[in-house]
């Protein structure tokens, strides 16, 4: 479901530049993939945060929200 709104960063971890209705959206679909030894984080990063890459640079698209 998450391939759908980012990429994969790692096997459980996902990054989404995305606008606020795709965020808003997600996180209504979010609790269904939760079971009870589960943990589902979304970090919202506001403005440019701070992001230090190292290796190859990620293309920037400017949306609304950033999800990691």
């Amino acid at each position: 479901m998450l391939l759908g709104y980012g990429f994969r960063i790692q096997k459980s971890a996902f990054e989404a530049i995305i606008t606020k209705r795709k965020y808003k959206e997600l996180l209504k679909r979010l609790p269904a993939f939760a079971g009870e030894e589960d943990s589902i984080r979304v970090y919202k990063i506001v403005g440019k945060g701070q992001v230090i890459t190292f290796g190859k640079e990620a293309e920037e698209t400017v949306e609304d929200v950033v999800v990691i």
